[in-house]
């Protein structure tokens, strides 16, 4: 389900120290996942496990799966 983008706030930038790591965490489980399983076969709850954090914490960074993957494209090509 894909959730309507003018009401989805999305956490981009971190607003401390701690944020910024747990964000990088859970973006380098996301690819190292995404890299070993595919897209298709990973759950957030997968990245959440592989990054060290609560299932709850990967969400108030991630909307969803398609956003974490979003956030590594995007600091892949910038």
């Amino acid at each position: 389900m894909n959730a309507d983008p003018d009401t989805v706030v999305e956490r981009t930038a971190p607003l401390t120290e701690r944020g910024r790591r747990t964000r990088e965490k859970l973006l380098a489980a996301a690819r190292n996942l995404f890299e070993e399983r595919g897209y298709a076969a990973t759950r957030m709850t997968d990245v959440s496990i592989v990054a060290g954090v609560s299932h709850g914490t990967a969400y108030t960074w991630f909307t969803d799966k398609e956003a974490v993957l979003r956030a590594l494209v995007d600091t892949i090509v910038t």
